[in-house]
């Protein structure tokens, strides 16, 4: 009896060792829980152990066995007065010889359990769970609880050694993976990018399925999911839903359903995100505005523009021309030589007034483009170049407003280009596509070095563009001459 004893006692002392050596190394969590409830089980003769996890309110699930009838992963509520719920509330062993007699008998009995012996685990001053072993049966040896419980403590010292590395794990990329989220939105990235990056970061840190909506009352259910990203989870799972607020209102939700094996994600945590998202939507939103604030500022010159220079055509300009022919009239019709010279001065001046009328007129907006549309104002402006220029157009006539920021985008890359570029030849192409977008490419084979941050007529243009949903290229490389290519959309609601 005394050598039983002692190979009981040896085998004992074995297998703590061999569960405390796998702590140690700092293994995965499945491994270390399993090894203990296999150790557990040998210590036992082989009788199956099973290692259970509560989470509130009122519910036991699987977190590893050896050779036991539940599986891990399985969930269940408990009642009142249950093996778990005495366990979870005296924080001591607790013995059950025949469930037929207790409460939670129905849950057992699909498993075969008749019997059964459970000691709690704690972790920081807290029940977390129970280490049991069953017997389909009848009772179990009356020393059960106290072989079951010499595992106890390196039960607590694994478990709250792998929910701390877990923790702090989960807490790194969790910060990573806001991080990458905050750079996107501080570099403006487009909302579909934010979106997807907000639901495949979350996704990848919980090991969660997670929904980006956004509401929209004119649909049913009454909103949209935007964004989607990771699995459904097993039935097992928790699920969060926090609320995305933009200009004092609701905007969407972001929600989160998370297996049940990972623990609580507290809902702080997926705010993080949903804050990322409604930072992204307000930044947008303020872009947009800007954007809109700009070309109502830019169309209302354009038309201060048009209107300037029909008032010039056809007031002072008209009035000079008649004023020129009245004069050359009266200087044919002068017979004193003196009153023929006083015309002839009068003259001069009126011709050249009149010329210098007419450049500030076509600076202004030129007559041709104004008449003839965009083809016919850059060949116009081509025209009076002082090299020669390349021309490719393919273009019908175009709303105003567009023609106009087509035109001084052609008209200030094409003035930059005779300045400073030191070229011999320019090319200027004008091309609409079958999809509504108008490209414009001015390109030289000069100097290069184009920069747009040092001076304003290119960042003109770009405010310009910009303001019409388009968008400024310059590919200027030292020696290598400059390609200058705007691209912008047609709107169909533009005048």
């Amino acid at each position: 009896m005394e050598d039983r004893e002692l190979r009981r006692l040896v085998h004992e002392e074995q297998s703590l060792r061999n569960v405390a050596t796998l702590l140690a190394a700092s293994g995965p969590t499945d491994d270390i829980l399993t090894t203990i409830c296999r150790e557990a089980s040998a210590l036992l003769d082989g009788q199956e152990v099973t290692l259970l996890r509560f989470e509130p309110p009122n519910t036991v699930i699987c977190a590893a066995t050896h050779g036991g009838p539940i599986p891990p992963g399985v969930r269940a509520n408990y009642p009142p007065g249950s093996l778990p719920e005495r366990v979870g509330t005296t924080g001591v062993p607790v013995r059950a010889d025949d469930f037929d007699d207790w409460p939670d008998g129905e849950l057992v009995r699909p498993y075969g359990i008749r019997a059964a012996v459970a000691v709690p685990i704690f972790v920081e001053n807290g029940v977390w769970g129970m280490c049991s072993t069953s017997s389909p049966t009848g009772p179990l040896p009356p020393d059960t609880e106290d072989r079951l419980s010499a595992f106890a403590q390196l039960i607590w010292a694994a478990v709250a050694h792998t929910e701390a590395r877990e923790s702090l794990r989960r807490l790194a990329e969790e910060q990573a993976a806001l991080r990458s989220v905050a750079e996107l939105v501080a570099v403006e990235a487009s909302l579909p990018d934010v979106f997807h990056a907000v639901t495949e970061a979350a996704a990848r840190v919980y090991d969660a399925e997670v929904v980006l909506t956004e509401d929209d009352r004119d649909l049913p259910g009454g909103s949209r999911v935007v964004a989607r990203a990771g699995h459904p989870t097993e039935s097992a799972s928790h699920v969060a839903r926090v609320a995305i607020l933009f200009d004092d209102g609701p905007w969407g939700s972001l929600e989160v359903t998370w297996p049940a094996a990972i623990g609580t994600v507290e809902r702080h945590q997926i705010k993080a995100f949903a804050d990322l998202v409604a930072a992204a939507i307000a930044n947008a939103n303020h872009r947009e505005r800007l954007t809109q604030s700009r070309a109502r500022v830019i169309a209302a010159a354009d038309e201060a523009r048009r209107r300037l220079q029909r008032d010039v055509h056809d007031g002072a300009q008209q009035r000079l021309v008649h004023t020129i022919i009245t004069l050359k009239l009266a200087r044919d019709a002068a017979s004193a030589d003196e009153l023929a010279g006083f015309v002839g001065e009068a003259l001069k001046h009126a011709e050249e007034a009149n010329r210098q009328l007419r450049d500030v007129v076509r600076g202004i907006l030129p007559a041709s483009l104004t008449r003839g549309g965009l083809a016919a104002g850059i060949r116009s402006l081509i025209a009076e170049a002082s090299i020669p220029v390349d021309l490719v157009l393919s273009i019908p006539r175009l709303p105003p407003g567009l023609e106009t920021t087509a035109y001084f985008t052609v008209a200030e890359a094409v003035t930059n280009a005779v300045k400073h570029s030191g070229a011999s030849r320019l090319r200027v192409s004008a091309i609409l596509s079958e999809g509504g977008i108008l490209t414009l490419i001015v390109e030289d084979h000069g100097t290069g070095g184009a920069d747009i941050s040092k001076g304003s007529g290119l960042l003109g243009l770009a405010d310009r563009i910009e303001a019409r949903h388009g968008t400024l290229t310059i590919e200027s490389s030292p020696d290598h001459g400059t390609r200058i290519t705007a691209t912008i959309p047609v709107d169909s609601d533009d005048e």
